[in-house]
C-alpha cells in the first residue's frame, strides 16, 4: 500500500555554520515541505536565484532565536487572514530581507532535500512492504 507524502510538514532547521554553537545560540528556522503545485510554479516561473527565494518564501513558517546585529530578537511576520495576498507577500519579503543570501540558499536546499527525503522514505516503505 503506498504511503502518502505529507505536504506542509513542518521541520526545524539549523544552519550548518551554527550547529557547533551551544543550543541557546542557534537560530532555529521553521520550514515546511512544499506541494507539487508549489514546486511546479517555482520551477516554471523563476530563474536559479528566484527559485531559492520562492522556495524559502513558500516554505519558511517561522524562526526561533533569530537576532539582529545588536542582539535583539527579530520577529517573524506570518500571514494574516485579514490582509491581501500582496500584503502577506510583502510581509514574507520583509522576513527574507532579514536573512543573508547564502542562508537563503541553504534554507532552500534544506526544503528541497526534505521533499526528496520524504519521497525516498515513501518509496522505501513501499518496497519493504512488497518484498
Amino acid at each position: 500500500m503506498p504511503i502518502a507524502n505529507t505536504p506542509g510538514k513542518v521541520f526545524d532547521y539549523i544552519l550548518k555554520r551554527e550547529r557547533a554553537l551551544p543550543k541557546e545560540s542557534q537560530t532555529v528556522f521553521k520550514l515546511r515541505t512544499l506541494t507539487a503545485d508549489q514546486w511546479s510554479i517555482i520551477w516554471d516561473q523563476a530563474g536559479a536565484g528566484g527559485q531559492a527565494i520562492m522556495s524559502v518564501a513558500s516554505g519558511l513558517t517561522g524562526w526561533e532565536n533569530f537576532k539582529d546585529a545588536d542582539g535583539l530578537p527579530v520577529s517573524f511576520k506570518g500571514n494574516e487572514s485579514g490582509l491581501s495576498d500582496d500584503d502577506n507577500l510583502q510581509r514574507m519579503m520583509d522576513n527574507l530581507n532579514r536573512i543573508a543570501g547564502a542562508d537563503i540558499l541553504e534554507l532552500s536546499y534544506a526544503i528541497r532535500a526534505r521533499n526528496v527525503i520524504e519521497e525516498i522514505e515513501r518509496k522505501n516503505s513501499d518496497s519493504e512492504r512488497i518484498s
